[in-house]
């Protein structure tokens, strides 16, 4: 990881990053603390049994391991509680990190809820598949739904029946041709869903491109392999993981890969992302 985006990284997640480093400093400072053989002169002094006692609850306790484990646990239980409400990936930084990251983010730290935007698609589908947060807030107003006439064309490109992996293109809000494919792939059987939107860049919601991508995933034969070409707005990439691919090993599909598309040179389909 370059400097750059390790900063980046630190800006996008300077919450997360100082909770961490307020319970590393908790953690060191409660089990470096020791009970000083002064202790029992000030427990011990009847003329200053109230200064005696404030020393023994603030000095002596840390010391004892249950006592330390318990305030640790609080301190742990405080941040979880702090961010049960907090949203993930808010800011306006392109969100590309490690699922590993995801996970300690949800599991540990106690985030439930995470924004799809500016997310890579095949973190998007795996992080749905797989249920890393309990919410993915979709708002509204940033994926208004489509004109009712907006048509969604489907088509059978390579055609071979039988084979067991397939092309997946989703054409949304980029248009998608063959020569963006890699050339290992594009002679497989394909079939492009692709709404009628010419090309526009859009974040319209339209629930007929969905209906038409989980008809085409499910007609598949048994034990399928996909790869995924997508050009999906986040609202769209979350029902298509929700509705057409979350069934995982009680559906037809065996595996599903994603490849993300690059943002230069002819924006080709290259780095393929396992997702299940």
């Amino acid at each position: 990881m370059t400097p750059k985006k390790i900063i980046n990284f630190i800006c996008d997640n300077i919450r997360i990053v100082i909770e961490i480093l307020m319970f590393i400093i908790a953690l060191i400072l409660v089990c470096s603390v020791d009970l000083p053989e002064s202790l029992s002169d000030h427990w011990l002094n009847p003329n200053d049994l109230q200064a005696g006692i404030f020393y023994v609850i603030i000095t002596a306790l840390p010391t004892i391991p249950i006592l330390k484990i318990i305030l640790l646990g609080f301190i742990f239980y405080k941040i979880r509680s702090r961010n049960k409400d907090y949203i993930l990936n808010m800011d306006n930084h392109y969100h590309d990190y490690p699922y590993i990251w995801y996970k300690f983010c949800s599991s540990v730290m106690g985030i439930s809820k995470c924004n799809l935007i500016l997310v890579p698609i095949h973190m998007q589908l795996r992080l749905v598949i797989h249920q890393v947060f309990r919410e993915f807030p979709l708002q509204g107003e940033n994926f208004p739904e489509s004109d009712a006439d907006e048509k969604i064309i489907v088509k059978d490109l390579n055609k071979s029946y039988g084979a067991s992996e397939y092309n997946i293109i989703i054409e949304d809000t980029y248009l998608i041709s063959m020569e963006q494919l890699p050339s290992d792939k594009k002679d497989l059987p394909s079939f492009k869903i692709s709404r009628n939107n010419k090309g526009k860049s859009d974040r319209r919601y339209n629930r007929q491109f969905i209906n038409e991508i989980v008809r085409v995933l499910r007609d598949l034969p048994d034990c399928a392999t996909i790869n995924i070409y997508a050009t999906t707005n986040p609202k769209h990439t979350f029902y298509i993981a929700q509705d057409a691919l979350k069934l995982s090993d009680r559906g037809n599909i065996k595996h599903v890969f994603v490849y993300q598309q690059e943002r230069e040179n002819g924006r080709h389909f290259k780095e393929a992302y396992k997702v299940y």
